[in-house]
């Protein structure tokens, strides 16, 4: 079995995993998501992986992707778990998608989000508190910008550098990316170990080297010029007890203003004065702040606060104004004033952090709020300009609600907004169920152009779906709808003029068919794709009608010089297709007498008028000769006569293509009713009776092997037949019975002897019986017998 895995994993191109090692207990925890297209597959801690999480749409796998996946190969990648770090391995021949780029192999790190096919794997962080070290160790900062701040050390490892991906961030140029680790054991001892930085790391002004150091309480780690004291966890330290600090700070300051109390009483000093203006900017009481502020001259020191004075008085000014300019935008909004809202937001200076910092607690908040109103009435604009816009295409207003709807800013309750937000809140709602109500009926509008695409399209019915449509919506969907609504009633115009040409050709009433008709132009239909498919299709039918018109006169004129009148069937159809007729031009009455003269005009007999001795003798030579029923017409211009299966061949030729242009999928529509339905069951009729004379010929040559009836009725069965109809295969056959035919002929002819009366005349007997007329073998002894 295991043999069997390795020969698959092979086959599917997957990289061999490297035999796993026993390592050490692993230095990190995360979570990790393993999702396909959003909907969650796996969720697991790292602590309860093994070393190789192997990923991939094969069953086989420890992760396996879904089907909806077509992405993954059957063995995609593999997430291998060691001590310090995780790696996540493609397979042979795979890869996988990491902050943008295509690679193979990538390490990572918390917050990462790493592509494999269609799945996405989520590195997050999870708390392990089992693994958590003891809680008291700590790192101060000595000097710099974090000067006295401490920094628990809460993590087994902790790593020192200026990526942000470091758990102790020192963001100077001179500290290397990953600069130093601080490592917690087990036992609680605590050794830092330089990641080969470019400036190095000292501890107590010693240089590190590639080995750990332990580190003792009070030892102060160097980082560039960042300075930091280690404090143990054992070792009682006076940033522990800053409660009792504060309290012994506050008891002597309470002595020494009680000692300077009566002094101060007397004389108030410049700072205190300050204060207290401070205290009343802080609470936006800027009147109040300004008296106190005309005190400070009087005061003691002033000297030394003067330049703060001066800028407090400047400050106040502009807080005056930003407070002024805030609370009118709050009365414009609430008063739905939203012109004046937006010109009054142009006076809050919303970039200058300074002139809204009369409360610095709260600065962030108030501007957040700012923002926000400003937004929604951003929004609000947006919407009422995109509503009331006569010009804009009507399918934007679908594409701007769609990505409404995904603004966080709707999101938001109104309860959570303060109230004079209200009334813009509400008329967001209302112009939002505008655009929806537009949206909805702009979608119907485009399912209603849908019937433009049938056959024969009810457009009183549309048109007055249009106008609905445009007395329910607003702005450009209104507009839209009363444009299509014009516009389709120019296309039933059209549409009629068309369908009367229509019934004109199919009553063949050519007379009454309208060649100029003024269609709606290409640039009135560009508002809608169906209406200029409509269009167009109405100009395609009236150009087909035109042509169609002049090959349905063409091919009536034609049925009309061959004798055809639609309705009635010819006489000459009945004559051929009458086996009795057949059978008595067969008797070949014309042997009773002498041989007619070559050039005579009228015929001898029933079968010199049907087929023509001379004609049709060359008919059956020519059937003999050639690969299919392609026959010459030359001889047909040196007869003195026509016999009538020329003019038959003609009829029948004229009826096939007028069936057969009649049957075009692209004529189909002519022929649903009327004349020209009338015409194709007429043609119908006659090729019936065209197949129903050429299964007569074939009987009576299958009746009649090797006589010359069945060289005659097969040779009619030829010359009638559709061209190239008749197999190859028939024609040979017909052929090598001809050739014998005739060997038997000459056979007896080269025994016939004039000076043996009695032999001569049974010969010439024979060959007469048998022979066919126009037969020179048969001719000549025909004319023998005149003599």
């Amino acid at each position: 079995m295991i043999k069997l895995f390795q020969r698959r994993r092979k086959a599917a191109g997957a990289a061999e995993p490297p035999p796993e090692k026993k390592s050490g207990k692993r230095t990190y925890v995360r979570l990790l998501e393993f999702r396909c297209r959003g909907r969650l597959l796996n969720s697991v801690k790292t602590d309860s992986l093994g070393s190789v999480v192997r990923i991939g749409r094969a069953a086989d796998n420890d992760w396996v992707v879904p089907p909806q996946d077509r992405v993954c190969a059957d063995y995609q990648a593999e997430l291998r778990l060691g001590s310090r770090e995780m790696r996540l391995q493609a397979c042979s021949g795979q890869s996988i998608h990491y902050r943008g780029k295509a690679v193979s192999s990538c390490v990572l790190k918390g917050n990462d989000r790493v592509a494999i096919g269609d799945c996405e794997l989520f590195v997050k962080p999870a708390e392990l508190h089992e693994a958590r070290p003891c809680d008291v160790h700590r790192l101060e900062f000595l000097n710099g910008p974090r000067a006295g701040e401490l920094v628990r050390l809460e993590k087994a490892l902790i790593r020192i550098g200026s990526d942000p991906e470091n758990d102790i961030v020192i963001a100077e140029d001179v500290v290397s990316r990953f600069h130093a680790e601080i490592r917690i054991a087990e036992n609680g001892e605590s050794w830092i170990r330089d990641l080969n930085s470019l400036n190095g790391t000292f501890v107590n002004g010693s240089k590190l080297g590639r080995q750990e150091r332990m580190l003792m309480d009070s030892d102060e780690i160097s980082v560039a010029f960042t300075d930091l004291r280690f404090l143990d966890r054992n070792v009682p330290h006076t940033r522990s007890q800053i409660g009792r600090k504060i309290l012994i700070m506050g008891g002597t300051v309470l002595v020494i203003l009680a000692f300077f109390g009566l002094f101060y009483a007397m004389t108030p000093q410049a700072g205190q004065v300050l204060n207290a203006a401070e205290y009343y900017i802080r609470r936006a009481d800027f009147a109040a702040a300004r008296r106190m502020l005309d005190r400070m001259p009087e005061s003691r020191d002033y000297q030394k606060y003067e330049k703060y004075h001066l800028e407090h008085l400047k400050n106040i000014a502009r807080y005056e104004k930003t407070l002024a300019s805030w609370k009118e935008f709050q009365r414009h909004l609430n008063d739905s004033d939203w012109e004046d809202a937006a010109e009054c937001f142009g006076r809050l200076e919303i970039d200058n952090r300074f002139a809204w910092n009369w409360e610095d607690a709260t600065v962030d908040e108030r501007m957040a709020v700012v923002r926000h109103a400003k937004a929604l009435l951003d929004l609000q604009f947006k919407l009422r300009s995109l509503l009331s816009s006569m010009d804009s295409e009507p399918s934007l207003q679908v594409k701007v609600l769609a990505e409404v709807k995904q603004n966080p800013l709707l999101a938001v309750g109104p309860q959570k907004e303060a109230e004079w937000l209200q009334p813009l809140r509400k008329e967001i709602g209302r112009l939002v169920a505008e655009l929806e109500n537009n949206c909805a009926i702009w979608a119907k509008m485009q399912a209603a152009l849908k019937q433009l695409g049938e056959e024969s399209t009810d457009f009183k019915a549309l048109v007055a779906a249009m106008k609905q449509f445009g007395s329910a919506s607003s702005g450009s969907v209104r507009v839209r709808a009363q444009d299509l609504a014009e516009l389709l009633g120019r296309l039933e115009r059209n549409q009629n003029m068309v369908a009367a040409n229509q019934a004109a050709l199919g009553a063949m009433q050519f007379d009454k068919i309208q060649r100029e008709i003024a269609f709606v132009s290409q640039d009135d239909c560009m508002i809608s794709s169906q209406a200029m498919e409509k269009r167009n299709q109405l100009v395609e039918r009236q150009e087909a009608l035109l042509r169609n018109a002049e090959d349905m006169k063409y091919l009536l004129s034609k049925l009309k010089n061959v004798g055809l009148q639609p309705g009635k069937i010819p006489a000459i159809v009945e004559q051929f297709g009458s086996a009795e007729m057949v059978e008595k031009a067969l008797r070949l009455d014309c042997l009773k007498g002498k041989m007619p003269n070559a050039r005579r005009k009228t015929p001898v007999d029933a079968y010199d008028r049907m087929f023509g001795i001379r004609f049709f003798y060359d008919v059956i030579q020519q059937s003999s000769v050639l690969p299919t029923n392609m026959y010459s017409g030359d001889i047909i211009s040196s007869l003195d006569f026509y016999p009538d299966c020329i003019a038959l061949a003609a009829l029948y030729r004229a009826v096939e293509e007028t069936a057969l242009w009649l049957s075009l999928p692209e004529n189909q529509w002519m022929i649903r009713d009327g004349e020209a339905k009338k015409l194709k069951q007429y043609c119908d009729a006659l090729l019936k009776r065209r197949a129903d004379m050429l299964a007569m010929f074939n009987r009576m040559a299958e009746a009649a092997p090797g006589t010359r009836n069945y060289f005659i009725a097969k040779a009619a069965f030829f010359y009638f037949s559709p061209a190239s109809t008749v197999p190859r295969e028939e024609m040979q056959r017909y052929a090598a019975a001809w050739k014998k035919f005739r060997k038997v002929q000459q056979d007896r002819l080269a025994g016939y002897d004039p000076l043996k009366p009695q032999a001569a005349a049974r010969i010439g007997a024979e060959i007469l019986a048998d022979g066919i007329p126009g037969d020179p073998v048969f001719n000549w002894i025909w004319s023998q017998k005149n003599e």
